[in-house]
């Protein structure tokens, strides 16, 4: 008989799954089986029966046998040399950064690279968004622009032809808000002098950084949201000047905030012509004075106590009448757009009740001579008749 055309039925089944290399042998006869693998045993002393085995074995190329045996002492044997890919393919993110800020169109750069590469797959928040069948670096360029404002996860999914999976994956910030930036003093337009307080206030969730410029020149640095208040010392300097305040979010977006202040520390020129100091007067007198500055506001005139508004003028009628006999003080002071102001002063001497005093005896002269003498004549007139009548 031709037992071991008859007896032995051997079937061989070899799988591979991620990496690990597993061989099924079905045995459907009544016979003893071995199993060798780079030539090592490495399954004997099974039970004759019908069954399935496994080996399983990492590493590259292995040459893979197997013998089956009657009780004749037929021998069935099969052999296959097999390739092993237990690595896991190399998947990265390189751009970009974990936790980046972005805005606008930007583009990620990934790479996906394996001996047996399969394929590259990029994902945003759990949808496909591209693949890749060529192994190295690939971009995909994402458009923002149409988002909401948030976090997003970007993970990257890489196959060899072992169905051997390689990953990456990192979280980034969507920021298509800009910061606020505002300076709330000085004004716009304003005058300033000496040491000028500037406030403003910024805010950006995921706020950078905060620029405060003088024209060119940096005046502060700030990181936190808020009120800030600086102090800028413009003492030394006249002009107009460039407040510039940039509010930067970590997205890149930049807020710019931009007013223009004219810095004034030269104080305003004045100067009383008339009167003289000491000079005494009466009546109604002419004040001439001259007030001068780039930026005057306002100039006012002071006659002891009593104020006049004289801006724009050059003299002042003062009737000096009004006031008392005595000394009284005659100033000016200019004022100007930043506050600056300057002064002059004279004092003069009033006689208006002196000269009215000295002006009625002088009256009383004037009338009271005639008189007297008209009356003296006619007393003596009455004093020689009388005697004539006694006589």
């Amino acid at each position: 008989m031709k037992i071991a055309k008859n007896a032995v039925l051997l079937f061989l089944f070899i799988v591979l799954f991620f990496g690990a290399f597993s061989t099924f042998v079905n045995i459907h006869a009544n016979v003893l089986i071995e199993a060798y693998a780079n030539g090592t045993n490495r399954i004997d002393g099974l039970k004759p029966e019908p069954e399935t085995t496994s080996v399983t074995f990492e590493g590259r190329s292995h040459p893979f046998g197997v013998k089956a045996f009657d009780k004749a002492g037929n021998v069935g044997n099969e052999s296959e040399a097999t390739t092993v890919d237990s690595t896991m393919p190399f998947a990265s993110i390189d751009a970009p950064a974990n936790n980046s800020h972005l805005r606008e169109a930007i583009e990620i750069y990934v790479t996906g690279e394996d001996a047996n590469f399969n394929r590259t797959e990029l994902y945003i928040n759990g949808r496909l968004a591209a693949k890749w069948n060529v192994n190295g670096t690939r971009i995909y360029s994402w458009d923002t622009t149409t988002l909401t404002d948030g976090v997003y996860v970007i993970a990257l999914k890489v196959y060899d032809n072992e169905n051997n999976l390689g990953t990456d994956e990192i979280s980034v910030i969507v920021d298509h808000t800009p910061p606020i930036a505002e300076i709330r003093t000085p004004s716009p337009l304003d005058y300033v002098k000496g040491v000028c307080n500037i406030t403003i206030f910024a805010y950006d969730v995921n706020l950078k950084w905060i620029e405060l410029y003088i024209n060119r020149s940096i005046l502060a640095l700030e990181t936190t949201n808020g009120i800030h208040s600086f102090n800028w010392n413009a003492s030394l300097i006249n002009g107009a000047r460039a407040i510039v305040l940039n509010v930067y979010d970590r997205a890149g977006t930049k807020t710019e905030r931009t007013i223009t202040v004219t810095v004034d520390n030269t104080l305003p020129s004045v100067g009383i012509t008339t009167p003289q100091p000491g000079e005494t007067l009466s009546g109604t007198i002419m004040i001439s004075f001259t007030a001068s500055d780039t930026n005057l506001e306002s100039v006012q005139l002071f006659i002891d106590q009593s104020a006049f508004s004289v801006t724009g003028e050059t003299f002042y009628q003062w009737d000096t009448t009004k006031v008392g006999d005595g000394t009284h003080v005659v100033k000016l002071i200019a004022y100007d757009k930043s506050g600056n102001t300057a002064e002059t002063s004279v004092s003069v001497d009033t006689i208006n009740s002196k000269l009215n005093l000295e002006a009625n005896k002088n009256l009383y002269l004037v009338i009271g001579t005639p008189l007297g003498f008209m009356l003296g004549i006619l007393i003596a007139y009455i004093i020689l008749k009388r005697k004539e009548e006694i006589g």
